[in-house]
Order: C-alpha cells, then sequence, then structure tokens
C-alpha cells in the first residue's frame, strides 16, 4: 500500500477523532448540559454501528474509490453548512444549535461507517494475505496517531478561534483526504462492484443472508465473533467506568481524565509498532491469545487498583492490547470470509460485535448501586476472561484459513 492511502487513512481518522471530541465538548459549553452532551455522543455512536448494513450495501452497489471520495466531500459540505447555521445564530437558539449539532453527528457516524468499512474492503483488494496482519498494524497505528493528535490539534484550535472556524477547517482535512485518495488509486486495479442491477431491497435481504450463513456455519467466525464480544466487555466497562472513577474514586480532575486517555492511545500506538515487528514471526491467533490476556491483566491491575497510577497502568494495558486484538480478528475475518463477500458480511458483524458496548454502560448503570466502580470491572474482566479460555475461542485448525463458499 503506498503513502498516499496512509495519508488518506489518517486524514480521515484525524477527522473523525476531531468530531468525536468537538461535537459533545460544543454543545456542554453551549447548553451547559451534560445530558444533551452525551445525547449527540450517543446519536453519533448509534448511527455508527446500526447503519453498518447500508454501508456494506452501497459498497456493494458503488465503485469504492467514487463513494469514499464522495463521503468526504458531503461531510465537508455539512461542516460548511453546520458552521454557516452557527456563525449566523451567534448562540441565541441553543434548540436550533443542538439540532445542527446532532445533523453534524449523524453525518459523521454516516460517513464514519461507510469510510471505515470502504477502507477494510479496499485493503482486501489491495493486500495479500501474508502481508495483511503487518499492513493493518501500521493502519491501526496511523488511527491511534489521530486518535492522541486530533483532541490536541483541536483544543488548540478553539483557543485562538470559535467552534464555526476551527468546523470549517474541517473541510481543508477532507480535501487532503481526497487528494491522497485519488494519488493513491491511480495506478491501481480495484475490483468494481456487481449488484447494482439488484433492487436497495433484495440486496440488503442477500446481504444480511449471507452475513447469517457465515455466523451460523463457520465455527472460527463464531469464536472469533464471541472473542470480540467478550474483549468488548473488558474494553466498554473501562470506558464506561472511566470518568467516575478517576473524578470520582481517585478524587482527581478533569485534567488527570485526559491524561488517562493519552496514556491509552500511546500504549496502543507503541503495541502497534511492537506487532509491525512481531507480524513476521507470530501467527495472527497467537497475537490474539497475546493481547487477550494483557487486555484481562489490565482490566484486574484496574479493578484491583488502590492508587491512581496503578489504574493507569491497568488502563494502558486494556486500551494498547486492543488495538493487538483489532489486527488479531481483522486478519482472521479476511482468511476466513470470502474476497467476494467480505463487504456483505462486515455489515452484520460490526452490530454482533459492537453491541457489548453499549452492554457494558448498562451494566456499571445497573450494578452501580450495589458495588463500587472498580469491581464490576472485576465482575466483568472475570466473566469475559473465564467464559473466553473455558470455550477454547481461540482454538484453531489447518482447515479454519479456507473460505466458505458464498450463498448467493
Amino acid at each position: 500500500m503506498n503513502i498516499y492511502l496512509y495519508l488518506n487513512r489518517f486524514m480521515t481518522a484525524l477527522a473523525d477523532y476531531g468530531l468525536m471530541f468537538l461535537i459533545p465538548l460544543f454543545v456542554f459549553q453551549t447548553t451547559q448540559s451534560a445530558q444533551l452532551a452525551g445525547l449527540a455522543f450517543t446519536i453519533e455512536y448509534l448511527v455508527k454501528v446500526f447503519f453498518s448494513p447500508v454501508a456494506s450495501l452501497l459498497i456493494d452497489r458503488y465503485p469504492l474509490i467514487k463513494l469514499m471520495s464522495l463521503v468526504n466531500i458531503i461531510r465537508a459540505l455539512v461542516s460548511i453548512l453546520v458552521a454557516t447555521g452557527l456563525f449566523l445564530l451567534d448562540g441565541q437558539n441553543n434548540q436550533i444549535i443542538f439540532a445542527l449539532v446532532v445533523l453534524l453527528s449523524v453525518f459523521n457516524g454516516l460517513g464514519f461507517a461507510i469510510n471505515f468499512m470502504a477502507q477494510e474492503t479496499l485493503l482486501t483488494q489491495l493486500i495479500e494475505a501474508k502481508y495483511f496482519a503487518k499492513v493493518q498494524a501500521q493502519v491501526q497505528s496511523l488511527e491511534q496517531t489521530a486518535l492522541v493528535t486530533a483532541p490536541i490539534l483541536f483544543a488548540a484550535a478553539l483557543s485562538v478561534a470559535e467552534f464555526h472556524w476551527v468546523l470549517t477547517s474541517l473541510v481543508l482535512i477532507f480535501i487532503i483526504a481526497n487528494i491522497s485518495l485519488l494519488k493513491g488509486t491511480k495506478q491501481t486495479l480495484v475490483d468494481e462492484p456487481s449488484d447494482r442491477l439488484l433492487s436497495l431491497k433484495h440486496r440488503l435481504a442477500a446481504n444480511f443472508s449471507i452475513g447469517k450463513s457465515y455466523l451460523f456455519h463457520s465455527k472460527p467466525l463464531q469464536r472469533i465473533v464471541l472473542s470480540t464480544f467478550l474483549l468488548n466487555l473488558i474494553y466498554g466497562t473501562l470506558l464506561a467506568i472511566g470518568a467516575p472513577a478517576v473524578i470520582g474514586y481517585f478524587e482527581k480532575d478533569a485534567a488527570s481524565f485526559a491524561s488517562l486517555q493519552t496514556a491509552g492511545a500511546l500504549a496502543s500506538i507503541l503495541v502497534l509498532v511492537m506487532i509491525v515487528k512481531l507480524s513476521d514471526r507470530a501467527t495472527p491467533t497467537q497475537l490474539g491469545i497475546i493481547a487477550f490476556i494483557c487486555v484481562s491483566l489490565g482490566g484486574f491491575i484496574s479493578g484491583f487498583a488502590n492508587s491512581f497510577e496503578l489504574f493507569v497502568i491497568g488502563a494502558m494495558l486494556v486500551l494498547g492490547f486492543d488495538g493487538m486484538f483489532n489486527v488479531y480478528i481483522r486478519t482472521r475475518r479476511m482468511e476466513i470470509i470470502a474476497r467476494k463477500d467480505y463487504s456483505k458480511v462486515m455489515g452484520l458483524l460490526m452490530i454482533v460485535n459492537n453491541v457489548s458496548k453499549p452492554l457494558s454502560g448498562f451494566i456499571v448503570f445497573s450494578l452501580g448501586h450495589w458495588f463500587s466502580v472498580l469491581e464490576i470491572l472485576i465482575f466483568a474482566t472475570a466473566f469475559a476472561s473465564i467464559l473466553t479460555f473455558a470455550l477454547k475461542l481461540f482454538q484453531t485448525s489447518k482447515d479454519e484459513n479456507t473460505f466458505l463458499e458464498s450463498t448467493e
């Protein structure tokens, strides 16, 4: 994969994480309502998860490069539209302001879902299987770098300019992303979609049928999905208790909570750099086992922590090795799912894999009356760890790398 495609991935991630940082912050500063800030974030997250099947449908029907380019153009135009509305309102009508920001949240969620699945599908077409783990590690390193960079960059921008001007600056990021995409794929042969003659209804039903067939008939894929669900239970619980633990339990301030997030992102980058070195000597399954053990260890360290510093160390293990686990599941999925079915199956898998994250929040909400946040993290980690290894979810066999036949 050439440097232009890496740049496209980084700039797209920078815009994604920048908006994830800016939107809740702006809503809270404007309305002074934590509930509305949380609502804006939740809307964006739900759109990302539940729009995935539709995103896979679009990827099957339209050329990848044109679709990714169009999504960036639309997101740039929406950013300008919302920025113009905020400039004209000048903080005078909170209801309209919130509606505009929700519109931005929705389009950011839609753009994220389409871009993520399109970029993953593009990788399956461009990268040979033997190099896939290494490229995935490099790509995730870029995404984690964007995760660290975006809050710092946009917080600095907000210190010298108002929100609508910062929002307008995103247009430049989308332009760079588009130029990089077009230059990076100019000499590259990418498979054209073959589903344009099917109706949307039939295509969506067909995609769901193919995804369901893989889930019901592929035991390796079932193990990957269940292990991902359980790891996300630990990861999601840590995220859900993060602020209450840092600010409430350990009595630190908001800056300490921000430092926790930064430390986790930096840990992810270090782990992903390590994967690039290990990818030639370790199989994806071995990487998955290492990642799950380290995430579980991190969950227990944070759960039993008697100091903020120890809690941060555990969180760094969870957040850092989550990136390694993502390399494992993405590589194994590519080995199991036929390339022509990849985007079709991913729509359903995105929902199944990520449903444990909102479930984690519900668990914290339900058990918070009886247990401390750290005890809840211990319960979630113990449950996920014991079940994962009791069910031997990392078991492999010689015939697992063969593709299932398409059921279409």
